[in-house]
């Protein structure tokens, strides 16, 4: 150590020399002691004050004694690395006590990524650890805080409580040296139609910037094989007698038409009995795409309310593909299930920091399979109308299943881009809206309004893609969809319940009087009067009935009134009404039984 008198510390020569020892913290701890004790002597009392703020104008003002550039070996790219030395030997930098150890491997971000859809800038930061470098994306959140990126530790960098706030510093510090260096690119987080850039992922240079466990799904989202493989399966499919498998085939094209039609999400639900070829037709839907095999970009029904929504949401226009609908453990889930998945947004949900998370969206069309219909007698009428069911029954969809998995697990993804290049060009896609219209207007008043506009884009996509695609003059028409939609009072909820209500009633004799016997079997639940075409069913009983079936007993007599279906006291929804086995004359609903399923009058009720 130099001989320093007193004029000397009032100098920067101390401190520069102290500094020199940077690339060895132990070693310039060591000399930071005796050249504060040397300081002491000569009466400067103040001097690790002196120093701290020496390296605090460092920092400040990016000035160092080195132009430092990081000197990895095989970087990805070059950075000014400021105060800090970047070597392969590890990231040293300095705090408030002196020269400190950021990293003990190689550590840099590479690129930084604002998302089209949120504007939220993130960070590329790659890293080595042994031989190869390896990349993952952040966001800012985590970067910038100490507690957060500790998190990065699972992904094998070495960060933890003790040097958290370092690396903080030091990632800051080398964004904010580089900003102009460091390359920018587009990001999103899901797939389909972005406004103002095209559709994910075949927009060029877009970074995939979503949750890890998306990533091998979006990244199975690729053309590959031949495009004539697939097109001979597809060709044969089209050109078969199955419709079922060719709506399957129709529907996955036609998910990506609900935005630009203007229409909502929807689904298509293939059930019937084991060996029907049903997750083979969810592979070629999905090969349209994607790799088609379960696990890739076809899911499984064993999900959690929350992973389906957000599912829907990363697949945001392409299908989302759903197989086996028996591992669902309740029935009383689909409906739930259907309206989530037909809604298009997510749940609002509170953010840890105040206010609410982004909420997902999607419009898309979910093609699902299972052994059994998704929708029941109980179902509500909006989940009839959102699904469209194809019941294969015992017919076989594909003559040989095997060598058709063997096809499309090799050779996928082609055709999907190519419809959707079709559909970016303005004129195109005015006439595919022309298209749709027609269609439509072929179906309205055959079905419900929302089937009939599911069937349209499921026909419309089938016509467009015999255009840009197969050239066979194949196209599904609408009387081969029409057997599969549902018609108004089919849907109606309130008819459904009138419908069982008159079951329950034929099937019950013994619970009701009627007026050749008095003698009740079991429980009393009213009286039938063949005369007058009426049943009388105690009240408590009624609503006990309804409730245990499913469906809303004040739903149901609202509508029973509006329909003439019902012999009122009063403003009474129900009468008083003495039955014979009974002591008292009891509140009951007195309902017409002389209707028949689609509404109309029974005129003879002999069998």
């Amino acid at each position: 150590m130099p001989e320093w008198e007193h004029d000397d510390f009032l100098t920067n020569a101390p401190l520069e020399w102290l500094y020199a020892f940077h690339s060895d913290p132990v070693k310039q701890r060591q000399m930071l002691v005796l050249v504060t004790e040397k300081a002491a002597s000569v009466g400067i009392k103040s001097f690790r004050a002196i120093w701290t703020d020496y390296l605090k104008q460092l920092r400040a003002t990016r000035e160092d004694p080195e132009d430092h550039v990081t000197q990895f070996e095989g970087q990805p790219i070059e950075l000014s690395c400021g105060i800090y030395a970047c070597s392969d030997l590890g990231i040293y930098g300095v705090n408030n006590y002196g020269t400190v150890d950021v990293c003990t491997h190689p550590i840099m971000p590479v690129r930084r990524l604002i998302n089209i859809d949120t504007g939220e800038v993130k960070q590329e930061i790659a890293y080595r650890r042994g031989k190869r470098w390896r990349t993952v994306i952040f966001d800012k959140q985590t970067l910038s805080s100490a507690q957060k990126i500790v998190g990065l530790s699972s992904y094998g960098i070495g960060v933890d409580s003790e040097n958290a706030k370092d690396m903080v510093r030091y990632l800051s510090a080398m964004e904010n040296l580089n900003y102009d260096q460091l390359p920018e690119a587009s990001s999103v987080g899901r797939l389909g139609w972005v406004e103002g850039h095209g559709f994910s992922p075949y927009v060029d240079n877009l970074v995939f910037d979503g949750d890890d466990k998306y990533r091998h799904m979006f990244n199975s989202v690729c053309a590959h094989g031949k495009l004539d493989a697939w097109m001979d399966v597809a060709k044969a499919v089209r050109a078969g007698n199955s419709i079922v498998a060719r709506c399957m085939l129709a529907a996955s094209f036609a998910s990506v038409l609900v935005a630009p039609m203007d229409a909502l999400p929807f689904m298509v639900h293939v059930w019937g009995g084991a060996g029907a070829g049903k997750t083979v037709g969810l592979m070629l839907a999905a090969s349209v795409w994607a790799a088609p095999s379960v696990g890739d970009y076809c899911k499984s029904f064993n999900s959690t309310d929350v992973a389906s929504e957000l599912q829907a949401a990363f697949c945001g226009n392409l299908p989302l593909c759903l197989d086996e609908l028996q591992v669902q453990k309740e029935r009383k889930d689909f409906d739930k299930l259907i309206y989530m998945l037909c809604e298009g947004v997510g749940r609002n949900r509170g953010a840890k920091t105040g206010g609410l998370q982004r909420t997902p969206t999607w419009r898309n069309c979910t093609i699902s399979t299972g052994e059994q219909p998704i929708t029941n007698g109980n179902s509500g009428a909006g989940a009839v109308n959102r699904v469209i069911d194809l019941n294969c029954g015992d017919e076989k969809l594909f003559e040989d299943p095997r060598s058709v998995v063997a096809i499309l697990t090799r050779n996928y993804g082609h055709a999907g881009k190519k419809f959707v290049a079709a559909l970016s060009d303005e004129t195109t896609l005015e006439t595919v809206r022309n298209i749709q219209q027609a269609m439509y207007e072929q179906l309205s008043g055959k079905s419900t309004d929302k089937q009939a506009l599911a069937a349209s884009l499921i026909l419309t996509a089938d016509a467009v893609a015999e255009m840009v695609l197969f050239e066979d003059g194949k196209s599904l028409t609408v009387s081969d969809i029409l057997p599969f939609l549902t018609t108004s009072a089919q849907a109606d909820a309130n008819r459904r319940a009138y419908n069982w209500l008159m079951d329950t009633i034929a099937s019950n004799p013994g619970r009701f009087q009627t007026n050749n016997f008095n003698e009740y079997v079991g429980e009393c639940w009213g009286a039938v009067s063949e005369q007058e075409g009426r049943a009388y069913i105690i009240k408590s009983v009624f609503d006990r009935l309804m409730g245990d079936a499913g469906y809303s007993a004040e739903s149901f007599l609202s509508w029973a009134k509006r329909q003439g279906l019902l012999k009122l006291s009063g403003g009474h929804n129900t009468i008083l009404k003495r039955i014979k086995a009974l002591p008292v004359a009891m509140r009951c609903v007195a309902i017409t039984t002389n209707q028949d399923e689609e509404g109309g009058t029974i005129v003879d009720n002999d069998v």
